[in-house]
């Protein structure tokens, strides 16, 4: 739901980003009328159940993909990396000290997988 606010560029009370409730009509620094108002940007809203404007909802969307985007890249990389140290793991076994850390690494890599398949949904 939208919120209410001063749309009147003299007024403190714009300048603050004062959201008003739904009850309130007028502004109560400058005393003119209050409009529903984008929750971001803090312009005039057509229809008042929105939140926010057109042009900041789409500026979110585009936000909200690219970060899906580099998450499923990430995940990628790092299922790429699991399976490289799965293929690795037998050849470094036989290296002093490494014994331990073999076993964790081929645990890992279906955690990994999981973590893919959820990231591309």
């Amino acid at each position: 739901m939208a919120v209410k606010g001063c749309i009147n560029i003299t007024c403190a009370a714009y300048h603050k980003r004062i959201a008003y409730k739904k009850s309130d009509d007028f502004c109560s620094k400058c005393g003119q009328p209050l409009y529903y108002v984008c929750k971001k940007c803090y312009k005039p809203l057509e229809n008042a159940s929105d939140r926010y404007c057109p042009e900041c909802s789409e500026e979110m969307a585009q936000k909200r993909e690219a970060m899906k985007e580099k998450a499923a890249k990430a995940g990628k990389v790092a299922l790429k990396a699991g399976e490289v140290a799965i293929k690795v793991a037998p050849f470094a076994a036989s290296i002093p000290g490494i014994k331990k850390i073999a076993p964790k690494i081929q645990k890992a890599a279906p955690v990994v997988e999981k973590a893919i398949k959820i990231v591309k949904k």
